[in-house]
């Protein structure tokens, strides 16, 4: 009897799967985790340049002044900074990949 439902010696309905069946589930395993990853770094990342871009903004226009805080309604900013990063980071990355 094998493990978990696996037959051995690819016997049967529920044999061992082929090693092109392994070798695409690691490749998905992989972009699925770097899809991820990029995710969280592009909206984090975007969510501060936007940031940044607003300082600019409010600076140039000559806006109030909030204390201890970068930009007044900052969380404007960084939400669609946020957005924006988390969105095309990896979409450029996952793109780049499929090049290959």
């Amino acid at each position: 009897m094998g493990d978990a439902g696996w037959e051995s010696g690819g016997q049967g309905p529920r044999g061992t799967p082929s090693s092109q069946e392994n070798e695409d589930a690691v490749q998905f395993g992989r972009k699925f985790g770097l899809g991820c990853f990029t995710f969280i770094v592009g909206g984090f990342s975007g969510g501060m340049v936007a940031v940044l871009i607003g300082m600019l903004l409010e600076g140039a226009k000559g806006s109030a002044k909030c204390d201890g805080l970068p930009v007044c309604n900052w969380y404007v900013y960084a939400g669609f900074g946020a957005l924006l990063g988390a969105i095309t980071l990896p979409t450029l990355v996952l793109n780049r990949l499929r090049r290959r």
